[in-house]
């Protein structure tokens, strides 16, 4: 047994503890609150208190001789190993969910994030048969690392590579998601993965990653202030900032296009304000997968909703425009809501240095207002 890192484990991983378990009761405590991911977050932070109180007991437990300890430590340090690939799993899925905006896309890859898991799961079950394999428990109980366990290491390293490529590589393909807490939680993690992996019997990793987790809670917190909880999209809040920020940090035009669902009232008034729910939640969805990188999307008021296309080539804001029509037929013709969806849309430009934001969401207002006359005159109805 680690007599000597006894108290820096307890004090470590029991610090740890009791962050996560404030983090619940703060959460708890917020419990009508609830966003994408809620529970795979939970999920997230009991995995790790579970984590940080098993690696307690394998090292009270180290060198240690009573009936069944042997037994004990194999069990909680398989509970340690297998948490690990369970946290890089959980994190994989909740950037999944927070960038996507849904479970749809979580679903399509699910086996894909299992298969390190269930690598890891495997070899777990085999030290049971083959002492030693991931790690060792001698005629004395004391404990020593395998030949496989860079295998615990490996499979977290992917995990983590792989939910930057979530968050920032297939983000400049579909959606509009622009930023993501990503590094407030991997940085911390990976100085502590690092640490202990290094410096055998320093206790470190647990407990970075309960700092992580902190970390992540307070970012999102922040970023729910400034996202539209129905559409998933930034809201008109975040818009001002984006503007004023354009306005003092970039040079030249962009554009913006103005949307307005069409006949959004008689979907309201003809199948309830759940349905209205669900269309504007239907339309961020839309607007997520259909919009490049150069976009930002923004839930403006009620069911209109602004574009921002960081570019100053106007063919980028008409191709915009092009495949929010595309993906808005795609989900018509899916037939999964009683009602369809359609939008009129009017664009304007911005000088960066010189425009207002007024003058440019009077001329996105007007150019949105003529393409509504045009929809009207389409379907036979005159206003």
């Amino acid at each position: 047994m680690h007599i000597h890192n006894m108290a820096e484990v307890i004090i470590v991983n029991g610090f740890g503890m009791l962050m996560l378990l404030f983090l619940q009761l703060i959460r708890y405590q917020n419990k009508s609150v609830k966003y994408n991911g809620d529970s795979l977050f939970n999920a997230f932070i009991n995995t790790t208190i579970i984590a940080c109180a098993a690696e307690i007991i394998t090292f009270a437990l180290d060198g240690l001789f009573f009936p069944y300890n042997r037994a004990l430590l194999f069990f909680f340090n398989t509970v340690c190993v297998l948490s690990t690939g369970t946290v890089g799993a959980l994190w994989c899925a909740f950037v999944e969910i927070r960038v996507y905006n849904n479970f749809k896309h979580l679903r399509k890859q699910f086996y894909f994030l299992t298969i390190p898991w269930l690598l890891e799961l495997v070899a777990c079950i085999l030290n049971f048969f083959y002492n030693g394999l991931l790690f060792s428990i001698d005629e004395q109980n004391v404990y020593s690392r395998g030949i496989l366990m860079p295998l615990s290491y490996i499979v977290l390293a992917f995990y983590y590579l792989y939910s930057v490529f979530i968050a920032h590589i297939i983000p400049k393909k579909k959606t509009s998601l622009r930023f993501f807490p990503m590094y407030y939680f991997i940085a911390p993690c990976i100085i502590g993965t690092i640490i202990q992996g290094l410096c055998y019997g320093i206790s470190l990793g647990w407990a970075t990653v309960a700092m992580g987790l902190i970390f992540v809670y307070i970012q999102t917190q922040l970023l729910n202030v400034m996202v539209d909880r129905l559409s998933g999209l930034y809201n008109r809040t975040y818009l001002t900032q984006t503007l004023r920020q354009l306005s003092e940090k970039r040079s030249g035009t962009i554009y913006g296009i103005m949307m307005d669902a069409n006949g959004f009232k008689q979907i309201n008034d003809t199948y309830g304000h759940a349905a209205g729910d669900r269309a504007i939640t239907a339309t961020g969805q839309i607007l997520t997968e259909s919009l490049s990188k150069e976009c930002l999307a923004f839930r403006y008021a009620g069911d209109e909703f602004v574009v921002l296309v960081l570019s100053d080539e106007e063919s980028h804001v008409i191709d915009a425009i092009r495949e929010i029509h595309t993906y808005t037929d795609a989900f018509n013709k899916t037939g999964r809501e009683p009602f369809t969806l359609s939008y009129s849309m009017g664009y304007a430009s911005l000088d960066c240095k010189n425009g207002t934001s007024e003058e440019f969401f009077k001329q996105m207002d007007e150019a949105m207002y003529l393409d509504k006359k045009r929809y009207y005159k389409s379907i036979g109805y005159y206003r």
